[in-house]
């Protein structure tokens, strides 16, 4: 969902993202909109002492997922960053792990130039009717840095009583690991979520907090 992932919650704490488990969450999952369809997301990011804002739409265009997230800061009071994805299905058994795979690009409003170009391939198992399992593995090309390094995550998705849970973990090679966790609501009888969610950094120890809204059909 998670379209997959990209700006997600990690362009407030990393150059690149894909789209991730429908919103700001940091891991995908292997699954896109409806062919025909599109969706909506837009959430507000606050690391201190900066905020970030991004409104990211998606379609289903001929069997894929186009998803392009544009970033605001709104400390600097400009856009930050433009990305686009395409992500697929790969396989979609009625039993057993699904498989997507994503291709994406970071472009810096900012310092007008691309910032990153990213592959990551989700993989979601159904451990049971209230929990799911997300896993993933990728590769990172950073034209600002000049390297290129593996990412990696996994993540929970958890079924309670009213809303889900979700908990995660994401690292870059050689970098220090994002663990994070949030909770998802449904909005009423419709099919809109509300995502409440806190993400640690590890190195240096800095908390990000997030408010994000779904919106799985546009028409």
């Amino acid at each position: 969902m998670y379209k997959r992932l990209m700006g997600p919650l990690l362009l407030a704490l990393t150059p690149l993202t894909a789209s991730a488990s429908g919103g700001h969450f940091l891991v995908d999952d292997a699954s896109i909109v409806p062919r025909g369809t599109c969706e909506l997301e837009l959430w507000a990011t606050r690391s201190s002492p900066t905020t970030w804002g991004t409104l990211s739409p998606g379609c289903n265009f001929m069997g894929a997922e186009w998803s392009m997230p544009l970033v605001y800061n709104f400390q600097s009071d400009e856009f930050d960053s433009v990305s686009i994805e395409r992500k697929a299905m790969l396989y979609r058994p009625l039993r057993g792990p699904a498989i997507a795979f994503s291709l994406g690009a970071e472009y810096s409003l900012s310092r007008d130039g691309l910032d990153a170009v990213y592959a990551n391939v989700p993989v979601s198992f159904h451990l049971s009717e209230s929990v799911v399992l997300h896993l993933n593995g990728g590769v990172e090309h950073n034209r600002v840095l000049e390297d290129t390094y593996l990412t990696y995550g996994a993540a929970l998705n958890i079924r309670l009583a009213g809303p889900r849970l979700i908990a995660e973990v994401y690292n870059e090679e050689e970098g220090d690991p994002i663990v994070a966790a949030g909770l998802r609501y449904h909005i009423g009888s419709t099919s809109w979520t509300l995502d409440l969610g806190v993400a640690h950094d590890t190195g240096p120890g800095d908390n990000h907090y997030t408010l994000g809204l779904n919106i799985p059909s546009l028409f």
